[in-house]
């Protein structure tokens, strides 16, 4: 690159330095761990060491989040069908409380056998 591009844009960034506090703190350790080898090393292991951090985080996260999803899935699948089977029951009840009606049986008799109130029996014919 050549010096005049390299110089016009050291300039530009230490003007903008001494116009704004952050970025004269900023300049000041750019300047620090661009002259020390060591620091530079230093520093380029600690942000790689954050962004591997932040790369885990994300990784769990995403884990976390796909465990929940399927155990929240299994949950909803057990109660629909426990519900559904419990539907289908009571319906199946009141299916036979019709037809023992239909038969002439005793109302109270249907009752003690499907365990339908006398209301749920009137309901269903």
């Amino acid at each position: 690159m050549p010096e005049s591009v390299t110089s016009s844009r050291g300039e530009e960034i230490e003007m903008l330095a001494a116009k704004n506090p952050v970025m004269k703190k900023a300049v000041g350790v750019l300047k620090k761990l661009s002259s020390d080898e060591r620091a530079r090393l230093l520093y380029e292991s600690r942000e790689k060491a954050r962004r591997d951090e932040i790369s885990r985080l994300h990784g769990a996260r995403a884990e976390g989040e796909a465990i929940g999803r399927a155990e929240g899935e299994a949950i909803g699948m057990a109660k629909g069908e426990a519900i559904g089977r419990s539907e289908g029951r009571a319906e199946e009840k009141r299916e036979m409380a019709k037809q023992m009606l239909a038969r002439g049986m005793d109302i109270a008799v249907i009752c003690e056998l499907t365990g339908l109130s006398e209301d749920d029996i009137r309901k269903s014919t």
